[in-house]
């Protein structure tokens, strides 16, 4: 892989991790504006930050 392609597969990467933080941000945004009740729940935003998280360990390790 030369490194005009390498750099494409990075600005890629870091565009999806991007828009994959804003979407995180967006619903935790949504998620405080409701009213607490028991059908609402944060559960299926912590699957989104746990997964965030595992992918930026993977990001930043020193492979």
């Amino acid at each position: 892989m030369d490194t005009i392609s390498r750099a494409r597969h990075w600005l890629d990467f870091v565009g999806n991790e991007r828009a994959l933080l804003g979407r995180h941000l967006n619903g935790a945004v949504v998620a405080a504006d409701q009213d607490v009740s028991d059908e609402s729940t944060l559960l299926p935003l912590l699957g989104i930050g746990l997964l965030t998280l595992f992918m930026l360990a993977v990001v930043i390790s020193p492979v």
